[in-house]
């Protein structure tokens, strides 16, 4: 019977990783959706991203690092966004290079190096306009 709980184990792993994948990638979709909005909307925008920045906000908080990567790369595709702008005019940032220099800064000191490259990098965006 011990192979059963085996084998039985082995599938939950795996429905597990599938459903953090799968979670993964939709997490993308919808940072890639918000990105695209932002650029196009500007600061009409705003009101939906204030809504739906604290999710991600959260993440940040998880002990996962490539969840706590999801957020970081968010907040510094908008960060980026921001200062490039549309047609050379920068998209207002409604605060957000201070809103998240401190998770950035806490994110950049941890040791998973895809986490920490990007969160260097969006203190950098911080640091280059004016978070």
């Amino acid at each position: 019977d011990e192979d059963d709980g085996g084998e039985e184990d082995e599938d939950d792993y795996e429905r597990d990783t599938e459903a953090l994948e799968w979670e993964e990638d939709l997490v993308e979709q919808v940072e890639y959706a918000m990105c695209r909005m932002y650029e196009h909307h500007g600061e009409a925008f705003l009101p939906s991203l204030d809504q739906l920045l604290p999710w991600f906000s959260e993440r940040l908080q998880d002990i996962d690092p490539a969840q706590q990567r999801l957020s970081v790369n968010l907040f510094d595709d908008l960060l980026e966004l921001g200062s490039a702008g549309v047609g050379g005019t920068p998209l207002p940032c409604h605060g957000l290079a201070s809103r998240f220099a401190a998770s950035l800064i806490q994110c950049s000191r941890s040791d998973d190096p895809d986490l920490r490259q990007a969160a260097i990098y969006g203190v950098g965006l911080c640091a280059q306009h004016g978070g």
